[in-house]
């Protein structure tokens, strides 16, 4: 029988096409493999804001970044 209490994690997906302005580390890479090559490290920023939040001051990752902030803008 399952735990009532246990929660059940919502796996988090990468937005597609990723805002122009999200970076990471591996994008400077040349051997960044594939697609998941550019988000490996899972360190990430905003080129606009030059940390790791946007202009809006929410936090820039490969997840949060989409097309509900007004900062978005696909690749």
């Amino acid at each position: 029988m399952k735990n009532p209490e246990t929660q059940i994690e919502t796996e988090r997906k990468p937005h597609n096409p990723p805002c122009k302005f999200l970076r990471s580390k591996e994008m400077f890479h040349e051997d960044a493999a594939g697609e998941e090559g550019e988000f490996a490290s899972d360190v990430f920023w905003c080129s606009k804001s030059q940390e790791a939040f946007g202009p809006d001051g929410e936090s820039a990752d490969k997840c949060d970044c989409n097309d509900t902030r007004k900062c978005y803008d696909p690749l």
